[in-house]
């Protein structure tokens, strides 16, 4: 993949990963943090909800395709009480809405064929298949909710990494925010407004 160049309509910050300070106020609501929250990110891997989905982690795999974990980087982000979450209850929760909306998918198949057949034949349908419908309709409600990014996430969003991973570019929605990370790290971080990537 050639280098190509990307720019910005608001700077980002760029900054040395392994000298980064975060300030002790919230990104999301500017508030004191009174607790921190791990953010863990695999530069240049795609994501799973789960580690156990990713099939890098079949060491079959990765030795079949000659390739390496890589090392994960981990930002622990000062938050208030009122945005800290655990991640292994939202795994949970998500998985949870992946489970019953493939149940109530199945569920919504049969009940829109018979809602189509008692429309075919003349007849009103039963309660309880409008009832799976409204379920099944409320189910992917919850899962679109489920699946947005969280509030820490679209506050500090992770851009990238540079060719070398020294650096990491970082993109805060609270530009007071941006002002005070920038701030708590003078010498090691800047704004810029391109980057190249790889």
């Amino acid at each position: 993949m050639s280098p190509r160049r990307e720019v910005f309509e608001k700077p980002i910050v760029r900054v040395t990963m392994d000298k980064i300070q975060f300030p002790r106020i919230c990104p999301v609501c500017g508030s004191r943090a009174t607790k921190a929250l791990r953010v863990t990110t695999m530069p240049g891997r795609k994501q799973y909800l789960r580690p156990s989905w990713d099939p890098m982690n079949i060491p079959s795999v990765r030795k079949r395709l000659d390739m390496t974990l890589g090392n994960p980087m981990a930002l622990l982000v000062p938050v208030c009480e009122d945005h800290f979450y655990s991640s292994d209850d939202d795994c949970r929760y998500k998985l949870l809405c992946l489970i019953s909306d493939g149940i109530l998918m199945a569920m919504l198949a049969f009940a829109l064929m018979i809602i189509g057949g008692d429309l075919w034949q003349g007849q009103a349908s039963s309660f309880w298949v409008y009832a799976v419908v409204t379920l099944a309709v409320a189910s992917f409600i919850i899962t679109v909710v489920a699946f947005r990014p969280r509030p820490i996430e679209a506050a500090v969003r992770i851009v990238g990494f540079d060719p070398g991973l020294q650096n990491i570019w970082l993109d805060f929605a609270n530009r007071s925010y941006q002002d005070a990370f920038l701030n708590e790290n003078p010498i090691y971080s800047e704004l810029v407004s391109w980057i190249i990537r790889t």
